[in-house]
């Protein structure tokens, strides 16, 4: 019983079709970018006869999870899906030779080394790192010794990666098939651009998405869409692997992840990057604040805290955004007398979900200083914000209190933030404003 189950595997092998699948056959491609992979939809046409076939699906990425492979069509009848696997031992010099060791190939000789420079026939007899051993004859020899001319290319050596899958068709037909998985090597990250007026009221607010390919995949005119939200993955060391308006409502909420579809296809070739507009040309208002951030660590009364002059972009409908803006850089650029734009700085800023704003400073501030001082006793301070401005300053103060706990605070406009206080205040000109805290280490 047992030969005859060989017997039938041997005789199905060898009466498989190869049909190759190349990426002239594709219809679409379809990419999800997460923070730093990707999963690809890959669609192409294909002829299938009737019976065993092997299917060469060629032109997949190199950081590709050969474990997250799913084969799918759009129609067809009956295909049964006996195997699948990743081939990855990619041609090279080294390959070649390996597959031919005990095999015979010809030898053009180098000048230098032969005195007959007529075409030899030498049997490769070992390959040991990247140093080959024939023998010519009965002598035997090694090292570089001519170009190797090899016969045929090995059917196990491919010049790209390839998924492979074995299937039976009942009955021709035409079909596409739909390969999607997982891939490293692709990400991306979010830039912003903001210009402002010369009264600091008005800005333009445009929004970049950069697209980095290191995948081995070149995605032409592909349909993407990113992804914001933190993805649980299991890490191994080793597998065996929008334009116009329109953008605004090109975000989809699932669970704790926004995914945000371009309105445009986009080509990103395999070693390049690729910025494309998501959010475009928007005019927003600005409010106008002061920034200051202490760190409950520093020596109190040692250095006064920095304080910046910063502008407040709300992210709503009402001005103009209205959709959760994934963390990034934004570059900022003001109007100077002359009308010009001139950089004036970049920050980064945090997710900002709609409804929420976010910060840009736009210099340093002189007039306005913080200051912290020590209080009553134990871990008690005082914050002492003194403004020589001849007009009241609205001023958001944070403090990062580390991991300690508050046991005091100054109530009056003030908002806890995880390990960070925040007081949103505005200061009378001429005034020295105090805030009291407390603070006490947490108990493990």
């Amino acid at each position: 019983m047992r030969s005859f189950c060989v017997t039938v595997f041997l005789l199905t092998h060898s009466l498989l079709a190869d049909i190759a699948v190349t990426v002239d056959a594709r219809k679409d491609l379809q990419l999800t970018v997460y923070r730093d992979f990707g999963v690809v939809k890959d669609i192409r046409k294909i002829n299938l006869p009737e019976g065993a076939n092997r299917i060469r699906f060629e032109g997949v990425a190199t950081g590709i999870n050969a474990e997250s492979v799913n084969l799918d069509w759009k129609s067809g009848s009956g295909i049964e899906l006996i195997g699948q696997s990743y081939e990855f031992d990619l041609v090279s010099p080294v390959k070649l030779m390996e597959k031919y060791v005990g095999k015979e190939i010809e030898i053009v000789p180098r000048k230098d080394q032969w005195p007959d420079t007529a075409l030899q026939t030498a049997e490769l007899i070992s390959i040991d790192g990247k140093e080959p051993v024939f023998r010519i004859g009965t002598k035997i020899t090694f090292g570089d010794i001519g170009r190797i001319l090899f016969p045929y290319m090995p059917d196990n050596l491919y010049t790209k990666p390839t998924l492979l899958w074995n299937v039976f068709i009942p009955k021709r037909q035409e079909t596409e098939i739909v390969a999607t998985y997982l891939t490293e090597g692709i990400s991306w990250k979010a830039g912003y651009l903001l210009q402002i007026d010369k009264k600091d009221e008005a800005g333009i607010f445009s929004g970049w998405i950069t697209f980095n390919n290191e995948s081995g995949l070149d995605c032409k005119n592909a349909r993407m869409t990113f992804v914001a939200g933190d993805v649980r993955r299991i890490r191994e060391e080793h597998s065996s692997a929008v334009t116009g308006h329109d953008a605004h409502r090109a975000v989809q909420r699932y669970g704790d992840y926004n995914f945000y579809a371009m309105n445009q296809r986009v080509t990103v070739f395999s070693k390049h990057s690729k910025q494309v507009e998501w959010i475009p040309r928007t005019p927003v208002r600005l409010t106008r604040h002061y920034v200051a951030e202490v760190n409950a660590d520093d020596e109190a009364g040692a250095v006064p805290a920095a304080v910046y002059a910063a502008v407040e972009v709300e992210n709503g409908a009402s001005n103009g955004l209205g959709l959760p803006l994934p963390e990034g850089i934004v570059r900022i650029f003001k109007r100077d007398a002359n009308d010009d734009n001139r950089f004036i700085g970049e920050n980064r800023f945090d997710d900002t979900k709609t409804g929420q704003s976010f910060f840009a400073t736009i210099g340093r501030e002189d007039e306005i200083t913080v200051s912290q001082k020590p209080g009553s006793g134990g871990e008690s301070y005082v914050l002492e914000i003194r403004n020589d401005k001849d007009k009241p300053a609205p001023l958001r103060l944070c403090v990062a209190t580390g991991d300690r706990k508050v046991i005091d605070a100054t109530k009056k406009h003030l908002l806890v933030r995880g390990s960070s206080l925040e007081w949103n205040i505005v200061v009378k000109s001429h005034e020295v404003y105090k805030i009291t805290y407390s603070l006490k280490k947490k108990e493990k």
